[in-house]
């Protein structure tokens, strides 16, 4: 695997392998040898081989100073690490999802990275996407470094759609421009009854796509204290109750309920087709999708696609999309502390592997920007939309509940949106239902 530095790293690897650890400014340097770090995270056997090559990379650059290795969890991840917690096993630096980092900050099992944020000036906006670092932090304490970031984009079958001579969607397109187009892409090629080409797909049991759909309509569904304090909109708001009914969701979940049951546009839960199947084997014509979607996107060769902007509910409303962003964590009882904080720096704010800046958009601008990041066989001709659409959007929004019981939310949603996606239950019932549900849950206060 060819490794790769971006020259907006030279302050971390500098630190990392002249500074942090040389003899006499750290605790840890040890005369019985290199510092052992354990990394984690879960993932497929591919995005193991490239955190195993990032923290080979940091022994090396520690000259000898560190010992990092990778352990890989394949199931049950956080059950796991927990345990590991508890046995006094655990890794050193861990990858945790944004719903659980809140939690676990508040439950004293992460070790704080605010030294660290600062030290290394990841707050400048000029040269980070700084904003991110705000979805892992507690005040004016950071407790998680973000790993690279997703967005949330349109995508369409630019063949169906010039087959079908309907226009290719813009920045300005509304969701009545995009049931407009769907309706004209879903189509019976073969006449045998059965839709061979639907207009739009949905990714059932999904609240990450659920949420990115509600605010694109101006809805909500649930906020936490972070953006209750940070967004204008959402100024007092009272962020421990649901939001659907009062923020007219039900408009929203109407148009999914219709588009499904009465207009015919949005495909059907089929079968044992995955959702993010239904586009690349070219059955729907367009998706709401995370940009790690492209990745493999890329790689089909039957039809030519693009993205654009999420539509939104009138023209001159703002973009809206969802950034997500899990955080590289520190264990609250490493035994290295200053060590394990590089580590997970490191892991933030890398991006050199090649393979991995076509999954995520980097968090250094230069990188993101760059020429190895944007031109790539087989991008599409809007390819660069996938960083760009982050300044498009005046208030990002992120995939993070810092809010009480954060995971059961998002179950709750997605058990509600079933409901209403087979038909058994309207959208203002899944509205109260879902409000009734955060309310609760929220209640039960940090568990």
């Amino acid at each position: 695997m060819k490794i790769r530095t971006p020259l907006a790293l030279a302050s971390v690897l500098l630190l990392v392998s002249v500074g942090a650890f040389a003899s006499g400014d750290s605790d840890e340097a040890s005369s019985d040898g290199p510092v052992p770090l354990i990394l984690s995270a879960w993932g497929g056997q591919e995005v193991a081989d490239f955190y195993a090559a990032n923290a080979a990379e940091f022994s090396r650059l520690s000259e000898g100073r560190v010992d990092a290795s990778f352990r890989h969890i394949t199931a049950d991840y956080n059950q796991k690490v927990q345990a590991m917690i508890a046995a006094g096993d655990a890794p050193d630096v861990f990858l945790l999802g944004s719903s659980n980092a809140p939690l676990w900050w508040r439950k004293g099992l992460l070790l704080e990275v605010t030294e660290t944020v600062h030290e290394h000036g990841l707050l400048d906006d000029s040269k980070w996407y700084s904003s991110l670092f705000s979805s892992s932090r507690d005040g004016d304490t950071f407790f998680g470094l973000p790993d690279a970031m997703n967005v949330f984009l349109l995508l369409y079958n630019k063949t169906a759609f010039d087959k079908y001579g309907v226009e290719h969607p813009t920045e300005d397109w509304t969701w009545d421009d995009v049931k407009a187009a769907a309706m004209q892409l879903t189509v019976d090629e073969n006449g045998d009854g059965v839709n061979d080409l639907w207009g739009f797909n949905i990714w059932h049991t999904w609240s990450m796509w659920y949420q990115v759909f509600l605010w694109s309509w101006g809805a909500e569904w649930a906020i936490d204290a972070h953006e209750a304090d940070t967004l204008p909109w959402l100024a007092g708001k009272d962020w421990q109750k649901g939001q659907m009914v009062d923020s007219g969701a039900a408009a929203a979940l109407r148009w999914l309920q219709d588009g499904i049951y009465k207009d015919e546009f949005i495909r059907p839960r089929v079968g044992a087709t995955v959702a993010g199947e239904a586009f690349q084997q070219g059955l729907t014509a367009m998706d709401i999708v995370g940009t790690w979607y492209l990745e493999t996107t890329i790689l089909v060769d039957d039809f030519e696609w693009d993205i654009a902007p999420i539509p939104r509910v009138g023209k001159g409303d703002p973009h809206v999309t969802q950034m997500t962003v899990s955080p590289w964590v520190v264990n609250a009882r490493t035994e290295y502390a200053l060590a394990a904080r590089e580590l997970a720096a490191f892991m933030c704010c890398n991006n050199f592997v090649m393979e991995t800046m076509r999954r995520d958009t980097p968090l250094s601008k230069e990188v993101a920007f760059s020429d190895a990041y944007l031109k790539i066989p087989g991008a599409p001709p809007s390819y660069q939309l996938r960083v760009d659409i982050i300044d498009m959007i005046e208030h990002p929004r992120y995939w993070n509940r810092q809010i009480p019981n954060g995971a059961e939310i998002e179950q709750a949603l997605n058990t509600e949106m079933e409901k209403l996606l087979i038909n058994s239950q309207s959208p203002e019932d899944t509205a109260a239902n879902v409000d009734k549900e955060v309310a609760r849950l929220i209640a039960k206060g940090w568990e």
